[in-house]
C-alpha cells in the first residue's frame, strides 16, 4: 500500500475524520476482504488464504470482518466471528461460574443468546486488530469497540472477548480496559526472533552444550536415513497427513477426531504458496510433517504429524522437523520470526524461543446484568481465583 500523504495522515492519528464518519463496515465473508487483508496483514493467521480455508471447512460459520475504509482503501480490519461459546469455554477466562448452563438458560428465556463474539483467529492463539501504514491509533479502535457493542445490542449477544492479547500489543494492552473490557490472564505462547544468516550462526547464539546437543540430534536422525525435505500437498498425500495429525492431536488429549484430508487440499487452493510442508520419509514412507504458514516475513509452526511406531527407530525426528528444518528455511528465507505458540515450554525455551504472555479481554453487554457483572468480574480476589481455573 501507498504511503499516504503526511496531510492525510494528520487527518487520520488525530481522529478528525473518524469522528466525522464513525462507520465500520461489517462484512460476513472473507472474499469481501480478499484484496484488503493481505496489504496490511503482516500474519498468516490473519490472510484471506487462512480464513478463506476456514469458512469452506465450516470452521467459521458466523465470521464478522470489521473494516474502516478511508479515501477508497481499508485502513483497519478487526477479525471477529460469532462463537457457539465453545471456543471461548475451551480458551477464555473461567469468569462464571457454570457459564454454559446460564448462558442456554437465558436463550430459553428470551433474555440473551447463547453466543460470544470473539476478536482472535481461530486455531491460532493470537487476537490482533490490522491497523495500514500509521493508522493504528485507538480512535480506530473505539470505532470497532463501538461496532462490537452495536452488533451484540442488537443480536443480544451477553459477552465479547479479545481473546489472545499479546503482552507487545500496546494499543490494546493499554485501551482496551479503557473500553470497558475487564481483562485475564490466558496462555502463554512462544515465539523465535529469526536474525541470524546461517543455521550455523543460530547455533552459535546458543549456549555451546545446547548446540552440540542439537548437532548430535540433527546427525543421529539423518543417519538413521530419515530424509526431510519441502513438499507440496497433494491428495497423494493429504490422507496421510490427517493420519499423522490425528496421532499427534489423540496421544496430547487435543481431540479424538480425525481431521477431514480436505482441509490440507483447500489449504492448498487458498492460501497457495503461502503453505510450507516439511515432509520426513525414510525409505521414501512418509513418517512424519510440520504443516508451516507464511505470510510476508512471519512464518507460523502451524501443525505437526508423526508416525509413533516408525519414530521408535528414529531418534530425534521430532526436533528436526518441528524446530531445525524449519530455523533453516526461515533464514533461507529471510523470514524474521517463528510463531510457536503454547505447549512444550522446556523444548521452545532451550532453542532459543522467548514467551509471550496472552490475555483475555471480556465485555458483558446486556444493560441490565452489566453492572453487577462487572463489578464482580473487576473485583481482584475474584480474577486472581479465575486466573488459577484450568482451562
Amino acid at each position: 500500500m501507498q504511503r499516504q500523504p503526511d496531510s492525510m495522515r494528520h487527518v487520520a492519528e488525530n481522529g478528525e475524520f473518524f469522528m466525522a464518519k464513525r462507520e465500520v463496515r461489517v462484512f460476513n465473508k472473507a472474499d469481501d476482504i480478499k484484496g484488503s487483508i493481505d496489504l496490511i496483514s503482516d500474519d498468516s493467521a490473519f490472510s484471506y488464504g487462512w480464513f478463506k480455508t476456514l469458512e469452506s471447512f465450516g470452521r467459521l460459520p458466523e465470521p464478522l470482518y470489521l473494516a474502516v475504509n478511508y479515501d477508497g482503501a481499508t485502513v483497519g480490519i478487526a477479525p471477529c466471528f460469532i462463537d457457539k461459546i465453545n471456543d471461548f469455554i475451551a480458551w477464555g477466562p473461567k469468569i462464571v461460574p457454570f457459564l454454559p448452563r446460564i448462558l442456554n438458560f437465558g436463550q430459553r428465556l428470551g433474555l440473551f443468546k447463547r453466543n460470544v463474539i470473539l476478536c482472535y483467529s481461530p486455531a491460532s492463539c493470537r487476537t490482533k486488530v490490522l491497523f495500514a501504514n500509521n493508522y493504528n491509533n485507538k480512535t480506530v479502535l473505539s470505532l470497532f469497540s463501538e461496532k462490537i457493542d452495536d452488533i451484540c445490542k442488537k443480536q443480544r449477544v451477553l459477552f465479547s472477548s479479545f481473546l489472545f492479547v499479546s503482552e507487545f500489543d500496546e494499543l490494546l494492552m493499554k485501551n482496551l480496559e479503557s473500553l470497558n473490557y475487564i481483562k485475564f490472564s490466558n496462555i502463554v505462547t512462544y515465539y523465535l526472533d529469526v536474525n541470524w544468516s546461517s543455521f550455523e550462526d543460530y547455533l552459535k547464539s546458543l549456549k555451546p552444550k545446547r548446540a552440540r546437543s542439537i548437532r548430535r540430534e540433527i546427525r543421529e536422525c539423518r543417519e538413521s536415513g530419515v530424509v526431510i525435505e519441502e513438499e507440496s500437498i497433494s491428495e497423494d498425500i493429504a490422507e496421510k497427513l490427517s493420519t499423522l495429525e490425528a496421532n499427534v492431536s489423540s496421544k496430547y488429549g487435543y481431540t479424538n477426531s480425525k481431521l477431514d484430508p480436505s482441509f490440507f487440499m483447500k489449504l492448498r487452493k487458498y492460501a497457495k504458496d503461502n503453505t510450507r510442508l516439511l515432509v520426513a520419509r525414510k525409505n521414501n514412507e512418509v513418517i512424519g510433517f510440520t504443516l508451516l504458514l507464511q505470510h510476508k516475513n512471519v512464518l507460523d509452526a502451524y501443525m505437526c504429524g508423526l508416525d509413533y511406531t516408525a519414530q521408535s527407530s528414529v531418534p530425534f525426528i521430532y526436533f528436526n522437523l518441528v524446530y531445525y528444518k524449519p530455523i533453516q528455511l526461515a533464514i533461507d528465507a529471510k523470514i524474521n520470526k517463528i510463531y510457536y505458540r503454547y505447549s512444550a515450554e522446556k523444548a521452545k525455551l532451550n532453542r532459543g524461543c522467548r514467551s509471550e504472555q496472552t490475555y483475555s479481554f471480556v465485555k458483558c453487554h446486556n444493560s441490565f446484568i452489566a453492572p453487577l457483572m462487572n463489578s464482580m468480574l473487576k473485583n481482584q480476589l475474584y480474577k486472581n481465583l479465575s486466573d488459577l481455573l484450568p482451562r
